[in-house]
């Protein structure tokens, strides 16, 4: 199965995680052919596809590559997705359906951006994109943001251009381009293949003889506008420089006294950094991440002592990260703090490993000991059984 010990190196196999943040991410496009239509196997199926279409009342987006008047333009709309007999009716005149954030959604697709946050550290997006047969929903464009395509069924063809448009290109006018015809690639990405996208590469896909399905997982990491955003903001009510009015006359000044004076208050911002400045802003953007506590519940309703042969393993899904506060090991997670006696933090970052573990594997702890620390760990969902 996709899930089983899914990491980002088995995301992007055979090329290597280093490999790829080195040579592609940003810059370049990436595309894996692997000749294995069972890759994405228990990812994302037909039935789960019914099951959040017909059943959630939710617009759907609709969109059609369509020629008017000499010109390629996208037919662009929203639909409810409860209008069964309207959804499919649209998808066999031709239409794409964009069904988004479903990572909020199907279960599999939760625990997929759960481990990608863990493991790289910025958020994730999941939308799937429905087309029919001979069909095409955008026609040539470029996204902002970053794109993995993950196809799931059928197949589709795709033309990328080989370089981004400059990063401080309007995105207001992402759909007005074409694909240069010398300067990219075309390809079938079929069933089980991968494809990652800069942002700012133009790209547009057909469908081909049977429906297609992919799934689009986008990344968002945090940028160093973000970062500088995040201290200005919470220097507000810091003494500086920044929170002094602007000499009056200002209008009238010249320019360069002017920049001399913005400089001056900035510098004035980096005298008083310090690490609580940059803390908030870790804090806040972990923040962001979901937190996929599984079996918390299903534990707090079924709790037992653990059986000496039963295996665990870390949830990996989530994000936990570790600070110490006097006796106490904080384990911070999305919007939550667990907090553990200091003096079991060795078996606790044992049991946090990453390894498959049983009680039996936990040293220095006596049956009782090892018993609380399984509980309390499966209840608050940072670990999970193996198997």
């Amino acid at each position: 199965m996709f899930l089983d010990d899914l990491s980002f190196t088995k995301l992007v196999e055979p090329t290597t995680k280093s490999l790829f943040f080195n040579d592609y991410f940003g810059s370049k496009t990436l595309l894996i052919k692997r000749n294995n239509k069972a890759f994405y196997q228990g990812l994302l199926s037909p039935e789960q596809l019914d099951e959040v279409l017909f059943h959630w009342p939710n617009d759907a987006t609709l969109v059609k590559a369509s020629e008017q008047n000499g010109h390629r333009q996208n037919l662009h709309s929203t639909i409810n997705q409860n209008n069964t007999a309207t959804v499919i009716t649209a998808l066999d005149e031709g239409s794409t359906l964009i069904l988004d954030k479903l990572d909020h959604r199907i279960p599999t697709l939760t625990q997929l951006s759960g481990i990608l946050e863990q493991e790289l550290h910025y958020p994730f997006q999941s939308n799937i994109y429905i087309t029919p047969p001979k069909s095409q929903g955008f026609k040539a464009h470029f996204d902002d943001h970053h794109v993995f395509i993950l196809q799931t069924t059928g197949s589709k063809l795709w033309r990328v251009e080989n370089a981004a448009k400059p990063h401080n290109t309007d995105s207001e006018k992402a759909l007005d381009y074409t694909i240069a015809p010398n300067n990219h690639q075309e390809f079938l990405l079929e069933q089980g293949d991968l494809i990652y996208i800069p942002p700012y590469t133009v790209h547009e896909a057909e469908g081909q003889n049977e429906y297609s399905v992919h799934i689009t997982l986008s990344p968002y990491p945090p940028n160093w506008r973000n970062l500088v955003s995040s201290i200005m903001t919470n220097q507000q009510h810091a003494t500086s420089m920044l929170n002094e009015p602007i000499p009056h006359g200002f209008l009238d000044q010249d320019p360069k006294q002017l920049t001399a004076q913005v400089k001056e208050a900035l510098l004035a911002v980096i005298e008083q950094l310090d690490n609580s400045q940059t803390e908030k802003f870790i804090k806040d953007r972990a923040d962001e991440f979901r937190g996929v506590f599984k079996g918390a519940l299903k534990h707090r309703m079924e709790a037992s002592p653990p059986a000496p042969q039963q295996q665990y393993c870390l949830n990996k899904s989530l994000l936990i990260r570790e600070r110490q506060q006097g006796d106490d090991l904080l384990l911070l997670t999305p919007k939550k703090t667990v907090s553990l006696p200091d003096i079991f933090a060795p078996q606790v970052r044992f049991c946090l490993s990453g390894e498959v573990f049983s009680s039996e594997d936990i040293g220095d702890m006596n049956s009782d000991e090892k018993s609380i620390l399984l509980n309390r760990l499966l209840s608050e969902g940072l670990i999970v059984k193996h198997g």
